[in-house]
């Protein structure tokens, strides 16, 4: 799990929520009643397929910022916690997309996965039909089975003020997921040696150390940019950080 040194957790777990708010005032105006940002664009997967050496998940400091004061918001959750449940969400989500794209390349069908995303999951994004949306959210469920009520909870109402594609995941059922699961092996495509839901539940836990991640400055000014690397990734890790 990707994580701030334990000194900086220390310093900050005792700071109070308005003492954020006031610092990142502008975090408040992704995740409220009016709108709620859906974990892709909190941190996009790039895909090998179109993106080489620079594939993985490129973590939005913007997006990412306003994510983790909702959830402090929301939950009561200290800075320390809130910051690993916010990487442990964004995280899961798209290793669900680097599966499904791995999955892809295994059953031997090399123009497969670029077909799919041309011809199928673009024209259904923002649809109920983006089923490859659905599951990446349901995953978090699967790969976190750690969690306790009050990150579950806020999970499912975050998935419910989310649009369609995402949204379907708010309470879905098992017998839906394995559904999906067939639907989204069909649109892929290749040779059927293992089921896809199969192939991943063994894969699951998922390590963040088969992703690479990237933080990058979405929107911010020079200065906010600056601030948030100062109060949110005063180590910045070993990330490369894209300006």
């Amino acid at each position: 799990m990707l994580e701030l040194p334990k000194p900086v957790f220390k310093r900050m777990r005792n700071k109070s929520l308005y003492w954020f708010q006031q610092r990142l005032n502008w975090g408040g105006n992704h995740f409220n009643t009016l709108r709620c940002e859906n974990l892709d664009m909190v941190a996009t997967y790039r895909p090998y397929h179109f993106n080489g050496g620079e594939f993985g998940l490129y973590l939005y400091a913007h997006y990412f910022t306003a994510f983790l004061l909702d959830i402090m918001e929301r939950t009561g959750l200290l800075f320390n916690e809130a910051h690993r449940f916010a990487l442990e969400c964004v995280q899961t989500h798209g290793a669900f997309h680097y599966l499904v794209e791995r999955y892809a390349g295994l059953m031997n069908a090399v123009s497969s996965y670029p077909h799919y995303k041309k011809e199928v999951y673009s024209p259904l994004w923002g649809t109920e039909e983006c089923i490859e949306e659905t599951l990446a959210n349901a995953y978090l469920f699967q790969n976190h089975p750690e969690w306790e009520e009050k990150r579950l909870n806020y999970v499912h109402e975050l998935f419910k003020k989310q649009r369609d594609g995402y949204a379907q995941a708010a309470g879905i059922q098992q017998k839906t997921i394995t559904s999906l699961y067939r639907q989204l092996e069909n649109f892929i495509g290749g040779r059927k040696t293992f089921s896809l839901e199969e192939w991943i539940r063994r894969r699951t836990p998922f390590y963040v150390d088969h992703l690479p991640v990237y933080l990058v400055n979405d929107c911010l000014k020079d200065s906010e940019f600056e601030n948030v690397i100062e109060i949110v990734f005063p180590a910045c890790l070993d990330w490369e950080v894209n300006l």
